[in-house]
């Protein structure tokens, strides 16, 4: 292995730490939306989508693979797409976020299993990620409208700090990697 190798394995270890650490904290504030009015809920939420949706822009690049480059691309112009309609029809967006969430919950769940199988590590934490978006999606859409809106900052935070999580795993192991690299030669 290349030390210029070594060296992109350790930064993009590092990016995705440093987003994951930022995923969180978004996931953290997202939990603290039922402080707010219902109206600034919905603008916090779409602040969070479209970070979401900005980092799986980011990641795009960061990516190796037409398949998972466009699986990204995907995730990130649906969730800039929520976040700007959101922003734009706040009184539609109140009667239709929870589905638009819903949706994306799905998507963002789908996209992390089909993630999973294509990584060689850190799969079991992309399952595990996938998964919790898949059913947190699932039963948003199952819940009448009131419920869902009740519960939707929670599932969001859920969501992003589940995401959060995965991104520090994978670039942990990714710098690991490169360091145990760097040992050996």
């Amino acid at each position: 292995m290349t030390d210029s190798f070594k060296d992109e394995l350790s930064e993009a270890g590092a990016w995705k730490v440093a987003l994951g650490i930022l995923v969180i904290i978004s996931g953290m504030l997202a939990a603290a939306t039922p402080i707010f009015t219902f109206i600034s809920a919905m603008y916090f939420i779409a602040i969070m989508v479209l970070a979401a949706g900005v980092f799986a822009i980011i990641r795009m690049f960061q990516d190796d693979g037409a398949g998972r480059k466009f699986l990204d691309l995907i995730l990130g112009v649906l969730s800039i797409a929520v976040a700007i309609l959101m922003f734009q029809s706040p009184d539609i967006a109140t009667a239709t976020l929870a589905l638009w969430v819903a949706i994306w919950l799905i998507v963002r769940g789908i996209t992390e299993l089909i993630w999973a199988f294509q990584m060689s590590v850190g799969r079991a934490m992309l399952i595990l990620t996938g998964i919790v978006d898949l059913f947190l999606g699932i039963i948003l859409l199952s819940m009448n409208d009131v419920d869902a809106v009740a519960v939707l900052g929670f599932y969001v935070a859920i969501s992003l700090i589940f995401w959060g999580v995965s991104l520090i795993f994978q670039g942990a192991l990714l710098r690991d990697v490169s360091r145990t690299h760097s040992s050996e030669t």
